[in-house]
């Protein structure tokens, strides 16, 4: 009887686990991180802020483009956060929000949050999109 019991609960974990990921899959998908973002201009501001992310859909390098300087490294994005981690200096922790398809809000610890909008493109990638989450 405790074989079955034991059983049972081993399918029920793997089921809730694939359900997980896949709900995951569905929201990278649906946020769509990986192309160019440009920061809203807010009003007094004198430039806007460019946010490229290359890679698969859950990580890859990026090219930050803030106040005239130009940041490259990794990201990667856990839970609710994009993980900005430069060549040099410290790695930035930003929490992502969800506004619509295409327009995302990071806020840095400090409670400073920047609006971006999603530029789009009628480049076609000839290669496949990796399966990293």
């Amino acid at each position: 009887m405790s074989v079955v019991v034991t059983a049972a609960v081993v399918v029920l974990v793997f089921i809730y686990l694939r359900m997980n990921r896949q709900a995951r899959l569905r929201w990278l998908q649906q946020i769509d991180l990986p192309g160019l973002w440009r920061e809203q201009v807010k009003t007094g501001q004198a430039e806007a802020s460019e946010l490229r992310l290359l890679g698969g859909i859950a990580s890859g390098e990026y090219r930050l483009l803030e106040g005239g300087e130009e940041q490259r490294g990794q990201w990667q994005f856990r839970g609710d956060e994009l993980v900005l981690s430069p060549r040099q200096g410290d790695t930035r922790a930003l929490t992502l929000r969800l506004f619509k398809p295409g327009e995302i809000s990071l806020q840095d610890a400090s409670g400073n949050a920047q609006l971006f909008h999603k530029q789009t493109d009628n480049v076609v990638s000839l290669q496949p999109p990796s399966k990293d989450a």
